[in-house]
Formats: C-alpha cells, sequence, structure tokens
C-alpha cells in the first residue's frame, strides 16, 4: 500500500513538473490560452499577446499599412526627378489607364501652351504646344479616357493626345474658368467650373454640347477647385468656391457641404477615403462620402506651407497634398485625422499638381519639375 502511495505522490509531482515546463508566467499568452484575446482582438504570436488586428498579424508583423485584403500599403521609395523634357513652369499633372496593359497615360500642363506626355511604362515625358500657341497658361488638366485628356486655361478648354492639343468647339460660355474634371463612365464627359459658380459638362457623344448646371443656392462669384468621382450609379462633383463655400453636386442638385476658409484644390474618392480639399497655410479639410456625404471636417496638419493640390491612389488608402517649396504630406489608410507624413521631396521649388495610379505618384512644379516614387500596392 506505502508504494502505491508513494508511486502516485512520484507521479503527480512528475506531471505537474512536465505541465509546469509548457506553463507561461504570463497568464495572458494567447498562444497557450486563445481565449485570453477577445472578439475584437488577434493573438500576436511574437508577444504572446492580445492586440488590435489592426496593429499585429500572426507572426508580430506591424500591419498598420495592410489592409482587409491582407495587400501591403507601405510607401516603397522615394521622390527621385522624372526628365519632363521642358523647363516651363507645370500647373497640373493627371492621368488613367493607357492603350497599353498595365501602363497609364499621364499628362502634365503648365505655361507658355506647354502639354507634356508619357506612358507611364516608358516614363519618358514628350512636350508639345497646344493649339500651336505659346501664350497660353494651361492651369489645369484632366483624364478623360485613353489617349484622351481635357486641359484648361481660364479662357478656354482643350483636348490632348499624346502629341498634340487642339481647342474644343464649341466653348462653354461664362468664364474664365478655374476648375475641371472629367469622367469615363458610359458617355465621357467633361466638367468645366466657371468664376459664376456655374459648372458646364459637356457629353462626348452625339453633337457636342455644354449644358450648365444650376449654380448652388447662395455662392458667390470665385472658384478655385472642381473634382469629380463615381460612386455607384451617380457621378459626384465636389466644388471649392471662394466666400468658404464648399458644395457637392448629385444628379445636378447642389448641397452645401462646408464653411470653412477658401481652398485651392479638392479630390474625392467613393472608396475609403472621402473628399479632402487642401489650401494656404496648411489647411486640409476631409468629408466621409462613404454611405453618404458629411459636413467637411477641419484636420490638423503640422506643416504652414501653402498647398496647392491633393490627389490620391484610386482605391482611396494613400491620400498625397503637395505645395510651396517642395512640400509633399502623406496620409495613408485614411481618414487621416491625425496621421499625415511629411515626405522629403528633394527639392525646394513650389509645387502645384500631383496625380496617383495604384502604384505610381508624380507632382510637378515650377522649372518643368516632375518628381516620382512609386507604391506597393495593387
Amino acid at each position: 500500500m506505502r508504494g502505491l502511495l508513494w508511486f502516485a505522490l512520484v507521479w503527480t509531482a512528475g506531471c505537474n513538473s512536465l505541465w509546469s515546463a509548457f506553463q507561461d508566467p504570463n497568464p495572458e499568452n494567447c498562444v497557450v490560452n486563445p481565449q485570453a484575446c477577445s472578439s475584437d482582438q488577434t493573438c500576436n504570436r511574437a508577444t504572446k499577446r492580445c492586440e488590435s488586428p489592426a496593429a499585429i498579424d500572426l507572426a508580430g508583423i506591424d500591419l498598420t499599412m495592410i489592409d482587409m485584403a491582407g495587400v501591403d500599403h507601405s510607401p516603397a521609395s522615394a521622390w527621385t526627378v522624372s526628365t519632363s523634357n521642358t523647363t516651363v513652369d507645370l500647373r497640373g499633372i493627371s492621368g488613367g489607364p493607357g492603350a497599353t496593359a498595365g501602363s497609364n497615360d499621364i499628362w502634365a500642363v503648365g505655361s507658355g501652351g506647354v502639354a507634356t506626355y508619357a506612358s507611364s511604362s516608358s516614363g519618358i515625358f514628350s512636350p508639345f504646344v497646344v493649339a500651336g500657341n505659346n501664350t497660353l497658361a494651361m492651369t489645369r488638366v484632366a483624364y478623360i479616357d485613353k489617349g484622351l485628356a481635357a486641359a484648361l486655361t481660364s479662357a478656354a478648354v482643350f483636348f490632348l493626345t499624346p502629341t498634340a492639343g487642339n481647342l474644343v468647339n464649341p466653348q462653354p460660355s461664362g468664364g474664365p474658368f478655374s476648375g475641371l474634371a472629367a469622367s469615363s463612365q458610359s458617355v465621357s464627359t467633361v466638367y468645366v467650373l466657371a468664376n459664376q459658380s456655374t459648372v458646364y459638362s459637356l457629353a462626348l457623344s452625339g453633337t457636342p454640347m455644354w449644358t450648365a448646371a444650376v449654380a448652388p443656392a447662395g455662392a458667390v462669384n470665385g472658384v478655385n477647385a472642381l473634382s469629380g468621382t463615381l460612386r455607384g450609379a451617380s457621378f459626384e462633383l465636389w466644388a471649392a468656391m471662394s466666400g468658404s463655400q464648399e458644395f457637392y453636386n448629385i444628379n445636378n442638385i447642389w448641397t452645401f457641404a462646408g464653411g470653412l476658409p477658401t481652398f485651392a484644390s479638392v479630390w474625392a474618392t467613393p472608396r475609403a477615403g472621402g473628399v479632402y480639399y487642401v489650401g494656404s497655410a496648411g489647411r486640409i479639410a476631409y468629408a466621409n462620402i462613404v454611405g453618404g456625404p458629411t459636413m467637411l471636417t477641419a484636420l490638423n496638419v503640422t506643416t504652414t506651407a501653402n498647398l496647392r493640390d491633393v490627389a490620391g491612389t484610386p482605391d482611396g488608402q494613400h491620400i498625397f497634398a503637395v505645395g510651396d517649396g517642395g512640400k509633399i504630406l502623406r496620409c495613408d489608410l485614411p481618414p487621416c485625422a491625425t496621421g499625415w507624413t511629411d515626405e522629403p521631396s528633394g527639392t525646394s521649388t513650389n509645387l502645384y499638381g500631383v496625380w496617383a495610379s495604384a502604384t505610381d505618384v508624380w507632382a510637378v512644379g515650377d522649372g518643368g519639375l516632375i518628381l516620382h516614387r512609386t507604391l506597393v500596392g495593387p
């Protein structure tokens, strides 16, 4: 009997020692105890602790730049100078899918009537003088469709191909013009914002004819920027108007979106981001448009540089703002309430335009400057 009791005591002690070898001194060890994590947490197998799924993955890797599909959206490279083959001051850049699979058509425009075009597959820009008129001051450009873009001066609208630019016929009335957007839906359409707070649209089908949208109620003269985005079956227009007024237009109905100080540029996406306005002294404002537009909210940004343009990737996961003194700000995984990063541009040249594809970002400025960087992502 004593022998059996001695054996039981030894066996129990041995099992306890064996179990202790597998136990972790940390009672919150989620590797040993998966139930330690709540329903909104994930077990970090590196630290053995429960953490937010937005912060870590199963291997303990930082996921602050990983989206729900597991795609890494971390910026991949520094800004480098691309050869624009022009020395004029560039004021706008835009692009979109090109005729070659996987490539983008890119146009930049500026003073001296100059537009310069590149396919992203080559990255080599080739300039030309729009309509043969070197007195034109091109201020905006908007991609329409493969091989076609629209460009704007304060007095006229032009169509651009990769090698030439020509006056749109007929022209909208009621200039001067300051905002430009385009849609490549089933019927490609160009939108121009005039100084009387009127938006003119031109559908590129049938007999060309400009249609004027009713101006927003109470809007004052003077407009700065226009952006458009397709959300569902509706093409939304967002306008930055002088007099501290911002509006959006859905189905030809204008709605007041905010009364913040005048902005220089606006960019909108229907996806995870929203609409972003930028302006002088580092001002940035944001409105969520997922599930229906909301009022603009001013964001905290640690810069006082005048911001001239804003754009983002098609998935809305990276937003870039550019401005005076070579200033470039980046926000990832919006809504960017406090997460703007100051990116070294390598230049003190004023930047006036920015455009982003899913894989690349381009910015333009004085003296023919074109900057480029790549992104990791779709």
